[in-house]
């Protein structure tokens, strides 16, 4: 039976905090290498006024966005369980009745 599924993590604060706090970092460390390779891309095409950082800047941003929210994602998986999927494989009937009780 040990070896169904791992322990998942337990959903408590601390946990919130720290996906909140790796996830902040994670988005900081990368708008810094964006800013960080336009400015290199800059230098080495002489560049003056900074096209290459605005471009790399605003290309960072919905990548960064897109991939800080599929990383939460799949930490949320591992910090709250999913129940429900082994719910509906062996007995569909329970998820009915429970939602019939909710609604009365």
């Amino acid at each position: 039976m040990s070896n169904e599924q791992p322990n998942p993590i337990r959903s408590t604060p601390q946990a919130a905090l720290g996906l909140a706090g790796a996830m902040g970092c994670y988005i900081f460390v990368f708008a810094l290498a964006s800013i960080g390779i336009g400015l290199v891309l800059d230098q080495a095409l002489n560049t003056d006024r900074r096209i290459a950082t605005i471009v790399c800047i605003l290309a960072g941003l919905p990548i960064n966005l897109l991939s800080a929210l599929w990383i939460t994602m799949q930490i949320i998986k591992r910090i709250i369980p999913q129940p429900k999927a082994k719910a509906s494989k062996s007995e569909p009937s329970t998820t009915e009745s429970g939602a019939g009780e909710a609604a009365q």
